[in-house]
């Protein structure tokens, strides 16, 4: 089972966030409007699920605390 999350971003371009299991690495895609993706460095596509997690406890505090994300 394949889940995926988009976004359209700037320059008519997706963002896709790609999980293939429960628990694992996410995967970022930039999909340009032909098709193609943004060359990524595997250092930066890949999420591991713990620092997925602390990236959304990090922006449910900053929102909860009315300071800017960083």
């Amino acid at each position: 089972m394949i889940n995926t999350i988009s976004f359209d971003v700037n320059n008519q371009r997706t963002m896709k966030l790609v999980q293939r299991q429960h628990d694992g690495q996410t995967l970022l895609v930039i999909e340009e409007p032909d098709g193609t993706h943004e060359s990524i460095d595997d250092a930066e596509a890949f999420i591991d699920p713990g620092d997925f997690v602390m990236l959304i406890n990090y922006y449910r505090a900053c929102k909860r605390e009315h300071k800017p994300i960083l």
